[in-house]
């Protein structure tokens, strides 16, 4: 009904013809597989190994063409970040895929001394960027461990090394990490200031506050870069969200403190602020009317200038969101291309209150300029929250739902056909989480392809990120 699951098993036929057959390492167990039907929830991954040495070579992948990578027989001149990170993490082969896992940082040990075991590691939610350094480096939060004092360890966003494992926080204390800019290291800080919401451009070699902003009695709604490293939008709502009205505006905050405003918007809440990745004077939010009321579309597309500004198009045959407020195709991303937005959405009526995990979801990939929307219904046990591209805007990766612990990938164009998936690996089980929001995979695939980092196992002794490697060629 829904297509074929997709299982890569290329990397073993690969190693056979290099005469190298790589095997889970006995010291280390894998996940297990779950039965065919996904009926049943699966125990989580167990055991300690020794670190993985691996011995076999990455394959050209720094080009993709025609959105597929190459797989010369050529070696890399330098090693992929997963291949350096698989130097300096534990981790396994998937029983199923033959892919590496690695564990990253976990809750059952301590993974660096100014952070205390126990604490739990996450990814960042999926419309923040957090790449550095090409993406040896990334930004991971590491939350305070229960009943532990702030004093010792406040929480909050770090920096990880990929290739070393070595953890720093180039950011002042009790500042909120939401966006940073690899090409010009400037970062997006939240903060608080006797009682005063402000948003921060922050240099983070520099260590210095290159702008800020703030609107007194006014909450924060939204803070991002532009797609140009630099510029940042700065939104402030005032009233109340869901059962009130709401007045928003936004502000166009320049290094050095300039801002102008950009957008107001009364009667509006307005939110998920994400520059487009080709055009640094263009942007997408949410355009949420208060009071509640029903609309076709929360999405907007819009110039930093305002002289242009567009909801996402819908064409006769497109599915519409029912009638719930929250099916909206809120949580999106673009394509790195800049072509499409991508999300999810409740063509029915639902019971907001029941389990978000039994809802009848589709997954919605649309081109902003042309309305054509490659939307099918998920499968039982697929949605599993928010998902991200790859850079190379061929596929979506996704973590399953309650039953089906997989970190998958759907082939986008390949929706034109119906749904399709291809396994990347099983992860560690989290505890059944009816809203789905606190056990989200928030999935970031690095920029050489080389690999996905995922949070997994929320709820467990293993709660954390793990990074599986990217197949070499589908």
């Amino acid at each position: 009904m829904y297509g074929d699951t997709l299982r890569f098993d290329g990397l073993t036929a690969l190693s056979k013809v290099e005469g190298r057959v790589r095997k889970v390492s006995p010291a280390r167990k894998a996940p297990s597989p779950s039965p065919a039907t996904a009926g049943k929830p699966l125990p989580p991954g167990e055991g300690k190994g020794e670190r993985l040495r691996r011995s076999f070579s990455y394959r050209n992948i720094n080009k993709v063409s025609d959105g597929a990578m190459s797989s010369s027989s050529e070696c890399r001149s330098e090693p992929s970040i997963f291949e350096m990170a698989s130097r300096v993490f534990d981790g396994w082969d998937d029983p199923e895929t033959g892919l590496a896992v690695l564990k990253v940082a976990t809750a059952d040990r301590q993974v660096c001394p100014f952070v205390p075991a126990g604490a739990t590691w996450h990814t960042l939610y999926h419309q923040c960027r957090s790449i550095l350094e090409g993406g040896r480096k990334v930004l991971l939060i590491a939350s305070r461990p229960a009943g532990l004092s702030p004093s010792h360890w406040p929480g909050g966003e770090v920096l990880m090394d990929l290739t070393s494992g070595e953890v720093t926080r180039p950011f002042p204390d009790r500042h909120q990490v939401v966006d940073v800019d690899d090409a010009t290291n400037i970062a997006v800080l939240l903060t608080t200031d006797a009682g005063v919401k402000k948003t921060l451009l922050w240099d983070i070699k520099g260590q210095t506050v290159l702008a800020a902003s703030a609107l007194p009695g006014w909450h924060t709604a939204a803070a991002k870069l532009l797609s140009d490293g630099r510029r940042m939008i700065a939104g402030f709502y005032l009233g109340r969200w869901r059962r009130g009205k709401c007045h928003t505006r936004f502000y166009l905050v320049y290094p050095g403190g300039k801002a102008e405003q950009i957008l107001d918007a009364d009667g509006y809440f307005c939110n998920h602020v994400v520059g487009c990745p080709t055009d640094p004077d263009l942007y997408a939010y949410n355009r949420w009317p208060t009071p509640d009321r029903w609309v076709k579309t929360v999405n907007h597309i819009r110039s930093v200038d305002g002289s242009f500004e567009t909801p996402l198009p819908l064409l006769p045959d497109t599915v519409r969101p029912g009638p719930v407020l929250d099916g909206q195709r809120d949580h999106y991303v673009w394509t790195p291309d800049g072509t499409r937005i991508a999300s999810y959405l409740l063509p029915y009526w639902e019971d907001m209150r029941a389990n978000h995990y039994t809802y009848r979801w589709w997954i919605t990939v649309m081109n902003w300029r042309t309305g054509e929307d490659l939307c099918v219904p998920y499968p039982p046990e697929r949605w599993g929250g928010h998902f991200q591209a790859t850079w190379d805007s061929r596929y979506l990766v996704s973590g399953g739902g309650q039953r089906f612990d997989y970190l998958y990938a759907i082939d986008i164009e390949g929706l034109r056909s119906g749904w399709n998936e291809r396994l990347l690996c099983r992860y560690p089980s989290s505890p059944l989480d009816q809203y789905g929001a606190s056990c989200n995979r928030h999935p970031l695939v690095l920029p050489d392809m080389s690999g996905v980092l995922f949070t997994a196992g929320h709820g467990s002794p293993e709660h954390g990120v793990f990074l599986v490697e990217w197949p070499r060629k589908w």
